[in-house]
């Protein structure tokens, strides 16, 4: 069965990254087969510290070398600030032939006049 041209890449990066993790999970197998071994020597040992990478997938092989991957950020990190709030201004005054609300000095009392 052939695949359409276009198919041809996606599936070498599926294969790529399929081979990386299990490149990470044979790595992180191998740190915790190793973890008892308390050396400070051993421990900070170059090799381990490569494993690490391979495990976190900071470091990937690329035909035959091992290229480090640059992080890359999951949300855009650009920042734009607020844009300015208005002023308040005073609540408008209400006019005096407004049907709802007269003027205080329209109001009357009909219990004391």
């Amino acid at each position: 069965m052939d695949l359409p041209a276009e198919a041809a890449p996606i599936t070498a990066q599926a294969q790529d990254l399929s081979e990386a993790n299990e490149l990470a999970a044979t790595a992180a197998q191998l740190l915790d087969s190793v973890a008892d071994n308390t050396s400070q020597k051993f421990q900070e040992s170059t090799f381990l510290a490569l494993m690490r990478k391979l495990r976190d997938h900071e470091v990937v092989v690329q035909g035959d070398k091992m290229v480090e991957v640059s992080p890359t950020p999951l949300v855009s990190t650009t920042i734009h600030p607020a844009p300015p709030k208005p002023p308040l201004l005073p609540a408008p005054r209400r006019s005096a032939g407004h049907l709802h609300t007269p003027p205080p000095e329209y109001i009357t009392c009909k219990v004391f006049g």
